[in-house]
This record gives C-alpha cells, sequence and structure tokens, in this order.
C-alpha cells in the first residue's frame, strides 16, 4: 500500500487519494477527535475555529469513546484527485455505533450532513450494506476535512476507512460468503441435532439446538446482519438484541450442562450451584432490560456462568465419565475465544486486532458447536456400546434360561408321566371304593325308609299319648305347659286339627292355600286369610292361647277348680277366666248355634 502523506498544523496526516491503493485505514495521527461531553457543540461552532485547539491527535490504533456519555467528534483529511480512475467511499467498520452524523466537505465549502447508526432505520442507509457506508466525490483536486460526530452507548472503535468501489465489492462478496459458511455452519448443526431430537428424543439436543441459534442470532445481532435481514424496521430491538440473544446463550448452555452431566442425579449439589448462577444472571439480565439497557454491554460477565460449566465437566470429566471429554473441550475452546475478546476489547495485554483476534469469539463458538455435536454423539456411541453389550448379556443370559428350562420341562415330563401313574392307580381304588359307597347307601337308604316307618309309628303314638294325658284328669298346669310350651305350638295344634282333612275357603270354597303367619292360611283364588283360631271358641281370646288351651282342658276333663283358684294358677283376672269358662260352657251345651264338639281335640267349633 503505497501512502502520501503531509503533516497539517497539528501533526494530522492527509490522506492521498491514489490509484495505486485501494483502502486506508485512518488510524494513529490520521485521525483526530475531539470529546464533547454535554453533547452541545454543532459544525458551525467546529468550523469557526474555536475547537481547532482542542482536537486531540490519536495515540492508541483507533479512538474509542473513553465515556459512554459523550459524544465524540473526529476529523480526517483527504487529498482528492480528480484524474483518479476509481470511485472512493468512507467505511465505519463498527456496526453497533448509535448515531453518525457525517459531514460531507463540498469544493464549495458547503458540507453535506448524512445520519447513520444503528439507531435509525436500516432503510435510511444509501448502501445497504451491514457497516455505514458513506460515498465520496474525487471530481476535484483539493484537500477536504471530514468531520464525524459520533455517539454510542457502550463501549466502540472508531475505525474509520476509505476504498475503492471495487475493492469494496470484492471485499464485501468475500466477506458476506464468509460469514454465510459461518452461519450456514450453525444452521445445519442445529437442523442435524433437531432431527435427531425428534428421532430419539433426547433433551439435551433440544437444549443444544436453541443453544446453537442463540449463538448464530448473538453473532447476527452484533455483525448487522440482523438489522439488515430479520428486524431493519425495529431499530429499538436491534440495540438490545445482542444482550437478549448473550442471556439466552447462557441460559441455553447452563440446561444442556444440566441435562447431558445429568447433575440432577448425579451431582445434586453441583446442579443446585448451578441453578444458583442461572438465577443470579436472569437477575442481572432483568435488571439491564428494566433499569439500564446499557448494562447489556458488559458481555464480560457471562464468563463466569462459563467458568462454572468448564469446571463442572472438567470435574466428571476426571470422575471417568467418558461423555464429558469433548463437552469440556468445547467450553475450553469458548473460554479461550471469550478471553481473546475481552483482551481485545479492553486493551489489557496489547494483543493486536488482527484478523485472528477479532474473530477469535466467532471462531472459538464454532469450535464448540461442532466439539458439542461431536460430544452428543459420543454420549450417544458409548450409551448404544453399552446397551450392545447389555444386550449381549441378556441373549446369553436367555441361552442359559433355554438351557434351563428344556432340563426342567424333561424332568417335569417325567413327573407328570409318574404322577398320572399313580393317579390312574388311586382312580381304580377310588372307583372300587365309590363302587362299595353305592351299595351301602342302598342299604342306608333301606334303613332309613323303615326308620321313617318307625317314626311315624311312634308319633302317631306320641299323639295318642297327648289325647289320654289330655283327657286325664291328673294333668296339672306346669305338665301341661311342657306339652304346650308357648303360643306357637297352639297355633300349630289347632291348624293341624282344624285343616286335618284338608283346607277349604270359606268365601270361594276353593282348596288351595299358602301358610301365613301364626298358622293362618291364605286362599291362592281369592286371597282371604283365615286365621287358626277363626270359627272356634278361641277366636278373638284377649290373654294367651296357651292358658285357654288348659282352661279348655279343665272343662273337658271335668276336673273341679275354683275360677279363684284357676286365677291364681294362671295369673289372670278372676273376671277373665270366669268369662271364658261360660263361653266354653255355653259352646260345650249347645246353645250356640251351628257348634260341633270334638272333645277328644279340645276343639270347639261354631258360628255365629
Amino acid at each position: 500500500m503505497l501512502l502520501v502523506a503531509t503533516t497539517s498544523l497539528y501533526g494530522q496526516h492527509t490522506y492521498d487519494i491514489a490509484d495505486s491503493t485501494d483502502q486506508h485505514i485512518f488510524v494513529y495521527d490520521f485521525i483526530e477527535y475531539l470529546e464533547d461531553p454535554k453533547d452541545s457543540i454543532t459544525l458551525k461552532n467546529i468550523l469557526d475555529g474555536h475547537h481547532d485547539h482542542t482536537f486531540k491527535p490519536n495515540t492508541d490504533f483507533a479512538p474509542k469513546n473513553y465515556n459512554i456519555h459523550s459524544a465524540y467528534w473526529v476529523r480526517i483529511k483527504i487529498n482528492h484527485h480528480s484524474n483518479s480512475q476509481k470511485q472512493w467511499l468512507l467505511e465505519f467498520f463498527d456496526q453497533t455505533i448509535d448515531s453518525i452524523f457525517a459531514f460531507i466537505p463540498k469544493p464549495n465549502n458547503r458540507y453535506d450532513t448524512i445520519l447513520l447508526g444503528d439507531a435509525a432505520p436500516f432503510s435510511m442507509r444509501r448502501i445497504k450494506h451491514k457497516n455505514f457506508i458513506i460515498p465520496i466525490e474525487n471530481d476535484h483536486n483539493k484537500e477536504l476535512t471530514y468531520y464525524f460526530k459520533v455517539k454510542a452507548s457502550h463501549p466502540i472503535d472508531i475505525i474509520l476507512v476509505v476504498r475503492s468501489y471495487d475493492f469494496f465489492s470484492f471485499y464485501s462478496l468475500n466477506e458476506y460468503f464468509l460469514f454465510g459458511i459461518f452461519y450456514g455452519l450453525i444452521i445445519l448443526i442445529g437442523l442435524y441435532n433437531l432431527l435427531l431430537y425428534f428421532t430419539i428424543r433426547e433433551t439435551p439436543y433440544l437444549h443444544f439446538v436453541l443453544y446453537a441459534y442463540s449463538v448464530a442470532l448473538f453473532f447476527s445481532s452484533s455483525d448487522g446482519f440482523s438489522y439488515q435481514y430479520l428486524w431493519s424496521h425495529w431499530p429499538f430491538w436491534n440495540e438490545i438484541a445482542y444482550g437478549v440473544f448473550m442471556f439466552f446463550i447462557s441460559v441455553f448452555g447452563i440446561f444442556f450442562t444440566k441435562h447431558f452431566l445429568h447433575l440432577k442425579y448425579k451431582a445434586p449439589k453441583l446442579n443446585t450451584m448451578l441453578n444458583g448462577v442461572l438465577a443470579l444472571r436472569s437477575v442481572y439480565f432483568f435488571s439491564c432490560l428494566f433499569f439500564d439497557k446499557t448494562w447489556f454491554d458488559h458481555l464480560y460477565i457471562d464468563i463466569v456462568p462459563l467458568v462454572f460449566v468448564l469446571a463442572i465437566s472438567t470435574y466428571f470429566l476426571w470422575r471417568g465419565y467418558k461423555p464429558a471429554r469433548l463437552a469440556t473441550l468445547a467450553f475450553f475452546f469458548l473460554l479461550i475465544g471469550s478471553i481473546t475478546k475481552l483482551l481485545l476489547a479492553t486493551g489489557i495485554g496489547n494483543i493486536g486486532s488482527g484478523v485472528i483476534n477479532y474473530y477469535a469469539l466467532n471462531m472459538a463458538f464454532l469450535l464448540q458447536l461442532i466439539a458439542l455435536s461431536f460430544a452428543l454423539g459420543d454420549k450417544v456411541r458409548i450409551l448404544k456400546n453399552k446397551k450392545d453389550r447389555a444386550m449381549r448379556r441378556i441373549v446369553k443370559q436367555h441361552e442359559i434360561n433355554s438351557r434351563l428350562q428344556t432340563k426342567v420341562n424333561r424332568e417335569l415330563e417325567q413327573r407328570v408321566r409318574e404322577r398320572t401313574l399313580e393317579l390312574n392307580i388311586k382312580n381304580e381304588e377310588l372307583k372300587k371304593t365309590h363302587d362299595q359307597m353305592a351299595e351301602q347307601a342302598a342299604e342306608i337308604n333301606k334303613m332309613n325308609a323303615m326308620l321313617d316307618i318307625d317314626n311315624w309309628k311312634i308319633k302317631k303314638e306320641s299323639k295318642q299319648e297327648i289325647r289320654k294325658k289330655l283327657l286325664s284328669r291328673g294333668v296339672n298346669y306346669a305338665e301341661f305347659i311342657k306339652i304346650f310350651p308357648d303360643d306357637m305350638i297352639c297355633y300349630q295344634y289347632l291348624a293341624d286339627v282344624k285343616w286335618s282333612q284338608g283346607f277349604e275357603c270359606k268365601k270361594c270354597g276353593h282348596t288351595n292355600g299358602n301358610q301365613q303367619k301364626h298358622h293362618s292360611r291364605r286362599c291362592s283364588r281369592c286371597g282371604y286369610i283365615e286365621s287358626a283360631t277363626s270359627h272356634t271358641v278361641f277366636h278373638n281370646v284377649k290373654f294367651p292361647l296357651q292358658k285357654a288351651f288348659y282352661i279348655s282342658h279343665l272343662e273337658l276333663t271335668g276336673t273341679k277348680i275354683t275360677t279363684v283358684e284357676l286365677s291364681r294358677i294362671l295369673k289372670l283376672r278372676v273376671a277373665t277366666c270366669s268369662a271364658f269358662r261360660e263361653k266354653l260352657r255355653k259352646a260345650l251345651s249347645g246353645n250356640d248355634h251351628k257348634e260341633t264338639l270334638k272333645n277328644q281335640d279340645i276343639i270347639v267349633f261354631f258360628d255365629y
């Protein structure tokens, strides 16, 4: 590169446009700057010459906004040559500058004002490029001074370069091509792992995909590609997008580590510690979002979660967890890239701003994503090998079990045959026993028939004995209640005698009836219910039927006993005993209508 420079009053160098060079970066003495703390200086104040002595020569590679609350004026000098065959432009490298007021001089001592910056809509840019491009005219032979008022809410490098259009086109195409490869690799890595997630449904794959796309969106926000292609009409979002996606990188990176290493089960204390780091990072993010958005510029804060994740991954590798090998290497790549970027931003160590250092973080993230993708595959491979070994053990055990089962089946078949033979012998014995029992059952049936006849005879003799006792005069009340112990026996006896020849309904003459309560009968045709006491002297008796039977017994047998004595024995009132005895005597004397007397059964039937 051929530079032709002259020295100004303040030692500032002037760049001479020449076709022999394609670009020139304004560094060191080629650029001067002025701090405007109150943002009150105007172009008129500058042109009046009141601030010529306040412009400072640049001693660093490029000026910086050392105070983010101040505006900064920078000036460069270009010596134009109309005989140049090339067209020229000015370019700002830093895409994150909030506002740039470019004051472009004209040969007639006038200035055109061009507004640039990521706080302005992308459509306002004359040349649609991620960087800030300003076309300049070179149709005269004059040395002109260019002024720029720059302001940003975060630290920036004011790197200004003059380029020919041809070189700019070549450089831009190559740059966009390389960035396309960078973002394309991230997208492909994400898609590949997304397909794996849908195939095997492992949560770390989903977290890795979200992590990878957060990385892509972070860099595209920082490099200006997202503002150019995704949200060109949302400058407010563009100012905070890089901070939001850096937060997502930390969040999904922590989630990936937790699930990839199974911290919840393998190391609960480390899992709790990492949850604490995530909570603190979330608090810081929302503080930036709602209180001071300039805090998003402190990106070095995300080195803290990275160090924790790297330490935990290294610990698992030390414990012999093989899937942590590539994960540890991946986070180590990212730590090296982050430290390099931090040293470059702070100027510590004077490492220089070459291409490798400038894009160190990009390369570190790309290497990390590739390593993590292989780590996921390595984990699947290790798990598959374990599964295969387990399957081989299962197959071997199955073969052993099959041999044992065959042996057991043979033994069981032999035992079944032996048992079947025993059962056949037992069946023969049971058959003989059954035949013997059948013969015994026939004999028992004969004996039961003979016993039934004997029981009938005994029952008949018992009834005759009861009648004899009832007709005898010597049965007292104590002996009588042994024969008729309660009223239910009396009802039963009364019903047996009353319907000894069979039931016949008093209303319809039907001969079928069902036994009801107290041995009454219900006609199965008309439903008429006839009690055992109806049409007898015992009908409507208001005292126990057992005692009425005893009074009847005394009257039928002619036993002499006074009513008072009878009342004392039966514990009834004298009037009750007297009234029932009178009722019996009337029935026995034949004074009632339609009376029928059966003395031997102590039953007196009559109709009223």
